[in-house]
């Protein structure tokens, strides 16, 4: 008998009441990080997870809290500060923190 695969972040709190969620991709966005690259001193992108019609998902480690696994949601640079995006990610940033 065949199992589902486990959702790329259960393991990860804030994602583990998540139905829903897209197989891996590539990040063929330009300015998207890559897999390797560190942001802001101090999350270490590890796998591209998704992407969404706004943003990108990434799976990260947080060096600064022992390599926590956390999910990084980067906006496309072409969105630009469209004040409609904002608040729509700062929303979902809302909800995700509880």
């Amino acid at each position: 008998m065949k199992t589902a695969a486990a959702a790329p972040l259960a393991d990860v709190t804030c994602c583990q009441h998540v139905e829903k969620f897209h197989p891996a991709t590539c990040a063929e966005a330009v300015g998207m990080p890559q897999p390797g690259e560190i942001l802001d001193d101090r999350f270490l992108i590890t796998e591209v997870i998704s992407r969404s019609g706004m943003a990108m998902i990434f799976r990260a480690q947080d060096t600064h809290n022992r390599n926590a696994d956390v999910a990084i949601k980067v906006p496309y640079l072409q969105l630009g500060k469209s004040k409609g995006v904002t608040t729509v990610l700062l929303t979902e940033g809302l909800v995700a923190a509880g």
